[in-house]
C-alpha cells in the first residue's frame, strides 16, 4: 500500500510532507488551483525533491450530472483539459466527487451513470485512474446505490472514511466495505465525529479504523491522508495509526 497527504490546492504544502509518504494529492481545477495558476518547474522539482508521485484531485463544486447536456458536455471538456495537463506529471489517479445537481432525479442518475463511464473512459485516454468517491451525505446517490454504477461501469471508487462514517455510521459502513471493498482503488483516511465531515488526524474523534480496515485487509491500492493541518507530526501520526488499525494493532 502506497501513502499520501493530501495538500489541497497549495503546491507549495508539498515541501512539508515528510518523505516517508510515497505521494501527494493535489486539488486543482476552478475553485481551487487552475493549471495557468502552477508553476509546472517547480511543480515539478517539488515532486522530485522527495521523490513524490502525484495524485489529484479534481474540483468539486460543479455537478458531473445535471438536467442541461450543454453542462454535461462542458464538463467532461474541462475535465479533460485537466486530466491532460495531469498526465504531463505522471499522474497515476484522479479523484471525481460524483455529484448531481438533483439527487433525486431519475434522469439525472441515468446521466450521472454516463458521465462515469465517460471520465473513466477519458482518463484511460491519459493514461490515469478516474477514481470516484463517496460524498452521499452531500449530493450524490447513497454509497450502496453509487458503487453499483461505479461497479456496472467498471470504474473504480475512492471511499473517504469519514464521509462514509457521516452518511451511515459505523456500522453500516463496515458492511459496506465488507461487500464493495473490492473495487476499492483508493482511500481518503480522514477521523471525524456523527453527521460532520471534519478531515481530523486518524484516531483523534470517533470512527473505529481497525474495525473498517478489518473488511479490507487484503486492500493495496493507494492511501491518502485527507487531514486539514499541515502539522507532519499528525501526517506522521495518523499514517502510523491506519498501519496499526490495517494489523489489527490499534
Amino acid at each position: 500500500m502506497d501513502f499520501g497527504v493530501s495538500v489541497g490546492p497549495e503546491p507549495e504544502k508539498i515541501e512539508n510532507v515528510p518523505e516517508e509518504f510515497d505521494f501527494v494529492e493535489l486539488a486543482i481545477g476552478e475553485k481551487e488551483i487552475r493549471p495557468e495558476e502552477i508553476d509546472e518547474k517547480k511543480l515539478s522539482q517539488r515532486l522530485e525533491a522527495k521523490a513524490f508521485d502525484l495524485v489529484v484531485h479534481l474540483p468539486f463544486r460543479q455537478p458531473v450530472a445535471t438536467g442541461v447536456e450543454e453542462l454535461n458536455e462542458a464538463l467532461l471538456e474541462y475535465f479533460d483539459r485537466l486530466l491532460e495537463f495531469s498526465a504531463g506529471f505522471d499522474a497515476e489517479k484522479a479523484v471525481v466527487h460524483p455529484n448531481m445537481r438533483e439527487e433525486e432525479s431519475e434522469i439525472q442518475q441515468e446521466v450521472l451513470r454516463d458521465q462515469i463511464e465517460e471520465l473513466k473512459a477519458l482518463g484511460e485516454e491519459h493514461g490515469i485512474e478516474v477514481v470516484f468517491e463517496n460524498v452521499g451525505q452531500f449530493d450524490t446517490l447513497e454509497m450502496f446505490d453509487l458503487a453499483e454504477i461505479i461497479e456496472d461501469a467498471g470504474a473504480s471508487m475512492c471511499f473517504d472514511t469519514g464521509h462514509g462514517f457521516a452518511e451511515a455510521g459505523q456500522e453500516i459502513t463496515e458492511t459496506f466495505l465488507e461487500n464493495e471493498g473490492d473495487n476499492i482503488s483508493h482511500i481518503h483516511a480522514q477521523d471525524t465525529r456523527e453527521n460532520e465531515d471534519l478531515h481530523l488526524p486518524v484516531g483523534s474523534a470517533q470512527i473505529d479504523f481497525e474495525a473498517f480496515f478489518s473488511k479490507i485487509e487484503d486492500f493495496e491500492g493507494t492511501m491518502c491522508l485527507e487531514l486539514f493541518t499541515s502539522d507532519p507530526d499528525y501526517m506522521i501520526l495518523s499514517k502510523e495509526k491506519v498501519e496499526k488499525a490495517f494489523a489489527g494493532d490499534s
